[in-house]
């Protein structure tokens, strides 16, 4: 009898300014667990008891309440909130805040947002939608790492990427430093599917309750959580297939050889400088397009949410197995995530979260080494098969004529010289919020992020590297376990309101290595560590710990929710400097105005005639203190005997940096204003925003000279300020009954320059980002660009002239220069979203300009030959430049005359001349691209009877135009990885897999 009394309501909910459906609302009979959400065009369906009245909630909107009538279709429209500007964005240490509210920008990303990308790692999926955010992804290798930047980069050798958070809790984003393989940054364990939202921390102001981590700005995760209404079950799936975009160009006219001084060519080369070209019946092989294969990914998700209006619970399962376009490499991910909240009474809530990720993958080598797969296809001349590389009894087959040379196949190694790298993680976090008092909140949050990482490198009995074999492990273990009190006031009097949150922050950090090598397998068949010889193994341990202390406070002051000024402060006492300078405080002092708001109280409204239905000013200065890294006070001893100066012996430290017990915290200070203004009722949204920040007495490391018996060491100096502009549009240029379009564009303009660095230096190096051969590296300049190249060029007098020498031959210069400025001079993302009835059409253009790029592949390929620059071999030119006339001055300097003598181009000048010049190869790396497209279907709930809601059909295509003038596979690189600290490796393109492109195709439905 109860359930015939049952009766089912439909109807629609839509914005009450555009009419427009609004999808995703929460929709709750209340008092009961029943529930539903409103599908892609805002409409619902749901059966309620008699009497019900319906709740519906949706964020930026105000919550409404409409009672259920028998028989009568609902038309429900939600207000926004102050048209959205009492949007809540979660900012330092989970706290949640009214958006209109800080003197500081941020940006949020929601979760539909964060699919449409279809990017595995996270932090690709944010490419191109923040701006001031820039993302840079290390190659096409399968779980390859990425950079993140917010507004460039304030430190010349420490970490220049933000902190990351997840649910309040701090976790590890950090990169193996290996820049022979495509190491995984650790933020790729979090699976994107379990994200609600991630609101980006710009600058230090918006960061600074987070202390010392968060100098560069913070990205803040929000996970899901479990909804009240009925249990539901959703899953997701989709299967990908991804190609290189592109492979270099290389010659096909001149096969193996190798120029004597004789004028004689010698054939047992890995070198491709033959003198003749091949003749018409030679067979020719595009070796490196051939190595690339198609490769197949596929991604599952399968989740569970239930709740009350006191109980919510969301569990998730994931799988993602991803094969790379190199055989045998691959990255798979299993994640699990439990997260459950309770209110045990009316003013007590606990809650927590469990996940649980493994991760795997296989990997073969990169860069300049000479095992790296990419430089090992250079080896190979054109007309050689790759492919032919087995002899008959199954040993590996070398190069003709080449069985000395350390380089092995690429195939073969795949196969035989395997990197096996897998990481156990989990992250836990529990919370208790109690409200002892209306006025008063206290909350405590612990957590922990720890992860176990074993990895594995082989080379295989019959390696050209390591004939008799080879084998390194390591496994290392690393924990982060954060504890937070907050102690949270309210009070309102009158028209004031009063907030201060006050809380102590405990943070310990404790990583472990313990790593193992062994050389000349007993069984050539049995790659393992005790099928060595003791005395051809070695076996080490480092370790690192870390404390932060923290106390710190937040007060916010409004005057009728129109005019807000916010204060905070901070106390950390840090490990990892000296006790007389462990201590450090730093603040920051922000204020946001709402003149719209105040002209409509006081009945002076100007601005609505003009089209402004909302305006708000702000600005902030903060600054932020840091740390040093751990244990650098003093000079570690190595293991190592002195066995090469005068009475050797004992003890020495040249391969660990001198230590400085005199260190202090650095500091950046930064100061930033802004605007926030919409038009026509929020059809358009204009927010600008201009910061600058000043990094000084940085913790830098430098080269010492050889006298002092250590390579380098730690000291406070050098400035670097950081100054630009961001806007972010949004625009509604279409509103209708079946039809709207939504446009966001984020620009962005920034610099990073330095200004002082310690006695003469000129520039600080980042040996970890060499090219090929050497011909340059990242690096920062004196009075330059932070993101600089330092490398080779041709020797030149100060005027620009060529200097060449007596045979008129052009001369390389003994002495580095700074060559480019590998950073954007603006960047600029269009998202452009299209929603038609049930289809909905999404896609991001993605700008850079000015941005210059080292083409470290084009060099080596010049190297080795096969660039089709070197068509010209052999041929004459005559060098416009200064030769010596063999005299002198009277002040003893060369005597210089126009060269007039020609001199040919043979392998000599290519190999010693042209391949070892860094400046050669530096190049305008500007581009434009469609980072994705994707088309979503939305199928009616009625097709399956209503036993299946929110059905969804897409494909998305990656990658699919790119237009620049950059000579490489693609501009957007950075070989060797996250791990680079300081200027860091972005914009240097060595050898690395290239970039892919690809399509995806996948379904979501909920039951």
């Amino acid at each position: 009898m109860l359930h015939a009394q049952e009766f089912p309501v439909k109807g629609i909910v839509t914005n009450v300014d555009d009419k427009s459906g609004i999808p995703g609302v929460s929709i709750v009979e209340k008092g009961t667990m029943n529930g539903t959400t409103t599908d892609i065009d805002g409409k619902f369906q749901i059966t309620v008891n008699p009497g019900a009245i319906l709740e519906f909630r949706y964020i930026g909107m105000k919550t409404k309440e409409v009672s259920a009538t028998k028989g009568k279709d609902l038309y429900v429209e939600l207000s926004p909130d102050q048209i959205a500007v009492n949007e809540v964005v979660v900012t330092a240490m989970g706290i949640r805040k009214e958006k209109k509210s800080l003197g500081y920008a941020v940006q949020r990303v929601g979760s539909v947002e964060l699919q449409d990308s279809k990017q595995n790692n996270l932090v690709n999926a944010l490419q191109g939608k923040v701006a001031g955010v820039t993302v840079t992804n290390s190659g096409g290798a399968p779980g390859a790492s990425s950079v993140i930047m917010i507004r460039g980069g304030n430190s010349l050798s420490g970490d220049n990427q933000p902190l990351f958070v997840v649910d309040g809790i701090p976790i590890d984003n950090s990169t193996e430093n290996n820049p022979a393989i495509a190491s995984s940054n650790r933020a790729l364990d979090i699976n994107p599917e379990d994200i609600a939202s991630i609101s980006i921390l710009k600058g230090p102001a918006a960061a600074a309750l987070y202390g010392i981590k968060a100098a560069n700005g913070a990205v803040v995760i929000t996970t899901k959580s479990g909804k009240a209404g009925k249990a539901q079950i959703s899953y997701s799936g989709s299967a990908s297939v991804d190609e290189v975009m592109s492979t270099p160009d290389i010659q096909m006219v001149y096969g193996q050889g190798t120029q004597m001084d004789d004028g004689s060519t010698n054939t047992s080369t890995t070198y491709s400088w033959a003198k003749d070209p091949l003749s018409a019946s030679t067979p020719r092989y595009n070796n490196l397009k051939d190595f690339y294969k198609t490769a197949i990914s596929q991604n599952h998700n399968l989740t569970y949410s239930a709740g009350t209006d006191k109980t919510s619970m969301y569990m998730s399962v994931g799988r993602l197995d991803q094969s790379g376009v190199i055989d045998h490499t691959n990255y798979d991910r299993t994640s699990v995530r439990l997260k459950a909240d309770s209110k045990l009474k009316k003013n007590l809530n606990i809650g927590g979260s469990f996940n649980y990720v493994n991760s795997e993958s296989d990997r073969t080598r990169q860069g300049s080494s000479n095992s790296g797969n990419f430089r090992s296809i250079l080896s190979y001349p054109i007309n050689i098969n790759m492919k032919d590389y087995l002899n008959e009894d199954g040993t590996q087959k070398f190069l003709p004529g080449v069985d000395d040379a350390p380089i092995d196949n690429p195939y073969w190694s795949a196969i035989n010289n395997p990197i096996n790298n897998r990481v156990d993680r989990l992250i836990g976090i529990g919370n208790i919020s109690y409200n002892p008092f209306d006025f008063l909140n206290i909350t405590y949050r612990l957590g922990t992020d720890m992860f176990f990482e074993k990895n594995k490198s082989i080379y295989a009995s019959g390696s050209a590297t390591y004939n008799n074999g080879y084998i390194s492990e390591y496994a290392a273990f690393n924990q982060i376990t954060t504890s937070t009190l907050l102690l949270n006031f309210n009070k309102s009097i009158n028209d004031n309101n009063l907030a201060l949150t006050v809380g102590n922050n405990v943070e310990s950090s404790y990583y472990r290595k313990n790593y193992w090598t062994g050389q000349n397998f007993i069984e050539a068949d049995f790659p393992g560590i005790n099928n060595t010889e003791s005395a051809d193994r070695t076996v080490g341990q480092s370790s690192r710990r870390k404390r932060i202390v923290s106390l710190f406070g937040d007060f916010k002051y409004d005057w009728k929710s129109l005019v807000f000024f916010n204060m905070t402060g901070r106390v950390d006492k840090s490990s990892t400097l000296p006790k007389n300078n462990n201590v450090f405080f730093y603040p920051s002092f922000g204020v946001s105005v709402l003149p719209y708001d105040i002209l409509q109280t006081t009945g002076n409204d100007f601005l609505s005639p003009l089209g402004i239905s909302y305006w708000k000013i702000r600005a902030t200065w903060a600054q932020v203190g840091k740390d040093a890294p751990p244990h650098v006070l003093i000079t570690p001893m190595a293991s190592a005997t002195n066995s090469y100066t005068i009475d050797p012996g004992g003890f020495i430290h040249a391969t660990y940096p001198t230590g400085n017990p005199g260190l202090k915290p650095e500091f950046t200070t930064s100061m930033e204003v802004g605007t926030d203004l919409r038009f026509f009722k929020n059809r358009l949204g204009l927010d600008f925003t201009y910061y600058k920040s000043k990094s000084e007495d940085q913790i830098l490391f430098v080269r010492m000279p050889p006298s002092t018996s250590t390579y380098g060491g730690y000291l406070n100096a050098g400035t670097v300020k950081n100054s630009g502009i961001e806007l972010v549009l949004n625009a509604k240029p279409v509103v209708a009954e079946n039809f709207s379009w939504n446009i966001d564009l984020n620009f962005s303009k920034m610099k990073s320059w330095v200004t002082e660095l310690p006695g003469t230096i000129e520039q600080v190096e980042e040996s970890d980002s060499w090219a090929f051969n050497n011909i340059a590296e990242g690096a920062a300049f004196l009075d330059g660009p932070l993101f600089g190249i330092y490398g080779k060029t041709y020797l030149k007098d100060d005027n620009g002239n060529l200097l060449l020498d007596e045979n008129g031959m052009v001369q390389v210069d003994p002495v580095q220069h700074r060559i480019g400025n590998r950073a954007p001079k603006w960047t600029l993302g269009l998202t452009n979203t299209m929603h038609y009835k049930n289809f909905t059409l999404s896609f991001l253009w993605d700008v850079s300009y000015g941005n210059d790029v080292l083409n470290g592949t084009e060099a080596a390929l010049a190297y080795y030959g096969l660039s089709p620059t070197t068509l010209n071999r052999n041929t004459q030119t005559t060098f416009k430049g200064l030769m010596p006339t063999g005299e002198v001055d009277t002040n003893g300097d060369i005597v210089y005359t126009e060269n007039t003598k020609a001199v040919t181009l043979d392998q000599a000048y290519y190999q010693d001349r042209y391949a070892a010049v860094g400046e050669n190869f530096v190049e305008d790396g500007s581009w434009l691209r469609l980072r994705y497209v994707t088309l979503t279907y939305n199928l009616p709930d009625d097709l399956f009877k209503n036993k299946i809601s929110n059905a969804q059909i897409y494909v998305t295509g990656r990658n699919l135009l790119l237009f620049t003038g950059y000579s490489g596979i693609d501009p957007e690189v950075n070989t060797i990885g996250a791990a680079v600290k300081g200027t860091g490796s972005i914009g240097i393109d060595n050898l690395g897999t290239p970039s892919t492109k690809g399509f995806d195709i996948g379904v979501r439905l909920s039951f």
